[in-house]
């Protein structure tokens, strides 16, 4: 009798040029290539994209894994987003790196999070360029008084959630809550970051105030925000 071997998809050579070795499908290797250069993948966004992460998830898991990096992928609200692992003995830097938010942005960060959490599910929830401003009032110092200084700060903060992929710009005015930001931002990060704002350390902040970090990939935002002094968590 003969017995017929089925290879799995992810491990033929496909030949996708001259000279290839790579052993993943195009779509995979589509879905490689998106996520090296953004954190999130958002299925609802990109429903194609999503598709393919879905069909060649294990291929895609692997190549990351190889880098020192997970992937969680989370179906029940269509967002994959990366995250560092940092296991015993690796003498080097790592991949995905973590960028630290201005004290306005951890605000409005937090804020988007919260609205978030308390929405029925399915709901899209916005937040306006006032609401922004209004949570991030509270936390300027008393000398901050110029009306331009602070709305250079609330539309840096806007734009800084919007490459991290927590807000998503619907116009000049709006702006949509991601899911991501429900995943990305960590409980303990956050538990951090709140005692920082309500008691903060003289030791550890700036006389702009606590900050938060959420992790990034500097090939995607090179020195959009640096990497931070350690006066926030990573997420």
């Amino acid at each position: 009798m003969t017995t017929t071997t089925t290879i799995p998809e992810e491990t033929v050579a496909v030949g996708l040029f001259d000279g290839d070795t790579g052993d993943a499908s195009a779509d995979a290797r589509m879905v490689i290539t998106y996520l090296t250069r953004h954190r999130v993948l958002l299925g609802r966004d990109q429903p194609q994209m999503w598709d393919a992460l879905l069909e060649h998830e294990g291929s895609v898991t692997r190549h990351f894994h190889n880098m020192y990096v997970d992937l969680v992928v989370h179906r029940g609200s269509r967002v994959a987003f990366k995250q560092q692992v940092a296991p015993d003995r690796v003498p080097f830097s790592v991949t995905v790196r973590a960028a630290t938010l201005t004290l306005e942005a951890s605000v409005l960060a937090l804020y988007a999070r919260e609205r978030f959490a308390h929405a029925i599910p399915g709901e899209i929830v916005m937040v306006t360029r006032a609401e922004a401003r209004s949570q991030m009032e509270p936390y300027w110092p008393e000398h901050v008084s110029n009306k331009a200084a602070k709305e250079k700060k609330v539309n840096a903060a806007l734009e800084s959630l919007v490459q991290q992929d927590l807000l998503l710009k619907v116009d000049d005015d709006e702006w949509e809550v991601s899911p991501a930001v429900a995943l990305v931002l960590n409980a303990q990060a956050i538990s951090r970051f709140t005692d920082l704002l309500t008691t903060p350390d003289p030791a550890r902040n700036t006389d702009d105030g606590p900050h938060l970090k959420v992790v990034h990939d500097t090939a995607d935002h090179p020195a959009d925000e640096g990497e931070g002094d350690g006066a926030g968590d990573e997420v």
